[in-house]
């Protein structure tokens, strides 16, 4: 198997993609409900800064998950 999954079979690569998905779904979550969880509460300004880093984890993760799999149709359409 090689570093960059050319030779894993596609339905293999599907459901990587799909644990991934469901990783950072479960990561989001919880990073949006932590501040409004935690015991002492967070001031407004520091949950406020709390959420919008989560935000940003969340949209570099679904940016990386989505140029994998543009990538991946980008290779088998031959437009590597």
């Amino acid at each position: 198997m090689s570093i960059r999954g050319e030779d894993v079979p596609r339905a293999e690569r599907r459901l990587r993609l799909g644990a991934w998905a469901a990783w950072i779904a479960g990561l989001g979550l919880a990073l949006f409900l932590w501040p409004f969880l935690r015991t002492p509460l967070l001031g407004i300004g520091r949950s406020y800064a709390h959420l919008l880093g989560a935000w940003a984890i969340v949209i570099v993760a679904l940016a990386l998950l989505s140029r994998a799999i543009g990538r991946e149709v980008r290779g088998r359409d031959g437009r590597a």
